[in-house]
């Protein structure tokens, strides 16, 4: 068994999950960026201000004197989850914040034939976006879940944890809406989403299997 049939359930996965969940978020964050677009605003403006946004919550929220102390105590290996998320967040926003920089003040080089050439860095930009928006955005989204899960056990308790959740999940989800808009394709628009066919298909087959009634072409006439 060659190392192709080993990833071939992996890579299935991976297409399901783009079909069913990806695709459908970019389509309505399109829709989003269009409507931006439609009042003459460049996207690249929005996606600057979305993740610095973030960030700049996160640079002004104390930071949790428990945690440097345990930090200190135990040593940064003990949080090595955490600091590479830190880590891979800043990167991310870094790369981020000058892809969009600089496809809003630099012109795109165009070819003889008058198609414009894309050159490495925005298509190395559209690859790792593909791949850490969802995870970026779902992060975002667990952070606000786990926010409003302890609000509701221990009431509006405006705690040190629950404003960082708050703080964190403000900082992954504008990111991950960031890398989403800059990705945005209006021909997603054009074709049905995947849902939509979905439901179609479905309908489709409910009506086939619906009893149609049978015309009577003559009565008897026994009593």
């Amino acid at each position: 068994m060659g190392l192709e049939s080993l990833l071939k359930p992996i890579k299935w996965v991976d297409e399901q999950i783009v079909k069913w969940v990806d695709e459908p978020i970019l389509r309505q964050y399109t829709k989003a960026a269009k409507k931006w677009e439609e009042k003459n605003w460049n996207k690249y403006s929005l996606t600057t201000a979305l993740s610095l946004s973030g960030y700049i919550a996160m640079l002004l929220h104390p930071s949790d004197p428990e945690v440097k102390r345990q930090i200190e105590e135990t040593g940064i290996m003990n949080h090595l989850p955490a600091f590479t998320m830190a880590v891979g967040y800043m990167g991310l926003l870094f790369h981020d914040v000058w892809h969009s920089l600089d496809n809003r003040f630099n012109k795109k080089t165009e070819q003889t034939s008058g198609a414009i050439a894309e050159d490495k860095f925005n298509y190395l930009t559209k690859k790792i976006h593909q791949r850490a928006r969802l995870p970026v955005l779902g992060y975002g989204l667990y952070c606000f879940y786990t926010l409003g899960a302890s609000l509701v056990e221990s009431g509006i308790n405006i705690s040190n944890e629950n404003s960082a959740a708050f703080v964190v999940g403000l900082a992954f989800s504008t990111l991950a809406s960031s890398m989403y808009i800059k990705d945005s394709d209006p021909k997603l628009l054009d074709k049905q989403s995947s849902w939509k066919k979905a439901y179609n298909r479905i309908k489709e087959k409910i009506d086939s299997l619906t009893l149609q009634p049978v015309p009577v072409k003559s009565y008897s006439t026994y009593t």
